[in-house]
């Protein structure tokens, strides 16, 4: 970029359409500020910017991440409003209203209804910044609202800060659907991919570590624990009809049964030892379910000595979709803050969510997407040049898992596979 004169990432549409990332223009020797540009007289107003985030709780991450950024800036300062379900929008939408906001970070159906509603002006929005872009397009209710939302922003100008810029975020951007999305959305766009060696997808200085778990030695497994107590772990009751209470009758159960439901009793045991063998201060956990969550927070809790207090090593706490919005806040507060160890959380913490100096992630089990969404969760170790490992512990047969359909939640009571109109299928880790 030549800073004597005008220099460009890249040469926008003449039409102004949009672009991935957009020009820097220099004047009176220094870099000109898009917000000095007067705004025409027949705009609506609004922010200058939008933020799309696929869950609230990265929105409001990315929403704090601006404030605390804006601190350092001399005025004027950058204003950062947030919009997602779950809270009242009185003080975003009064603050809109009085065209107060710069920054607007909000979730696709939120902020595709109150645009829609006219809540939201568009008038002066010069960028609009999809974040985990290929969760985005990768759900097709959020895609809807995105193109809803992208129709409503101004386009065409002469003037190059007056056009539209679209920018796609993601450690994860080159499937096709992201693809095809840019080349709707944006003309031309630059590709930035910020890799490891050997151009690999994640940094080198994440480390990665497979603990197999061999049900046809449970018995050896258990007898080798010693005089260590066997942990009354209860399963997800994918064997028994969905009743979490109910003790496994193995009579009833097949061989490859009795095999799934060994995997799911040894591998709370497998969290442990790794637990104690590295000596883990602070600990990122992923199951696969909020179920998973939930009955892996009750073995840590039972085998906690000292009520979940952060001198016990086993404290934690969980982070899952179906927490509500204050236990999510109170759960990741309290991992940050190194009130507890352990965070137990799905793939809602997969993405995004920064987490200062975590050393250790564990999968309980690899994740259905076995490499975008293993990305994103080993992701959050190895950052900041910082070394991390990231431990999978994976069964040498397959297990049989929740995979629900019609909005259904585990446990349901039909455990027949999906294909067959169940809610369970087969996940084969090794394969």
């Amino acid at each position: 970029i030549n800073f004597s004169g005008e220099g460009f990432l890249y040469s926008p549409a003449q039409d102004g359409t949009c672009t991935a990332f957009g020009s820097i223009t220099t004047h009176s020797g220094g870099i000109f500020n898009p917000r000095s540009v007067e705004v025409g007289a027949d705009s609506l107003g609004g922010p200058f910017a939008i933020v799309i985030e696929p869950t609230r709780d990265l929105a409001m991450q990315t929403a704090q991440t601006f404030e605390k950024l804006s601190f350092g800036l001399s005025d004027p300062k950058v204003k950062t409003a947030l919009l997602v379900g779950g809270m009242s929008p009185k003080d975003t939408l009064e603050k809109l209203n009085q065209n107060d906001v710069d920054i607007l970070v909000a979730t696709p159906p939120i902020c595709a209804s109150y645009i829609k509603q006219g809540k939201v002006q568009t008038g002066t929005c010069r960028l609009l910044l999809l974040d985990e872009a290929d969760e985005l397009v990768r759900r097709n209710d959020f895609l809807g609202d995105v193109m809803s939302i992208y129709s409503r922003l101004p386009k065409a100008s002469m003037d190059v800060f007056h056009r539209l810029q679209v920018c796609f975020f993601s450690a994860t951007l080159h499937s096709k659907q992201v693809k095809d999305l840019s080349s709707m959305l944006c003309h031309r766009p630059l590709w930035v991919d910020l890799r490891g060696r050997n151009d690999s997808r994640l940094p080198s200085t994440v480390h990665h570590a497979i603990i197999t778990v061999d049900p046809n030695q449970y018995d050896n497994f258990l007898a080798q624990r010693g005089s260590v107590e066997v942990l009354k772990v209860q399963t997800d009751a994918v064997h028994r009809g969905g009743e979490l209470e109910r003790t496994t009758d193995w009579s009833e159960l097949s061989p490859e049964d009795i095999l799934s439901e060994r995997i799911k009793l040894m591998k709370p045991h497998v969290l442990l030892d790794l637990l104690d063998r590295f000596e883990m201060d602070t600990c990122l956990v992923f199951c696969r379910t909020n179920l998973d969550c939930d009955n892996l927070e009750k073995v840590l809790r039972s085998t906690a000595t000292n009520s979940g207090a952060v001198k016990d090593k086993y404290s934690c706490k969980v982070l899952a979709g179906q927490r509500t919005m204050q236990e999510r806040k109170a759960s990741l507060k309290s991992f940050k803050d190194g009130e507890v160890r352990i965070l137990i959380a799905t793939d809602l913490a997969a993405r995004g969510l920064d987490i200062s100096e975590l050393p250790f992630v564990v999968n309980m089990m690899l994740p259905d997407d076995a490499v975008e969404a293993y990305v994103h969760r080993v992701g959050r170790v190895g950052r900041a040049e910082r070394i991390g490992l990231a431990i999978s512990i994976v069964s040498t047969e397959a297990e049989k898992v929740w995979f629900c359909q019609n909005d259904n939640k585990p446990p349901c009571e039909d455990t027949r596979l999906f294909d067959k109109g169940g809610n369970c299928k087969w996940l084969d880790d090794i394969k």
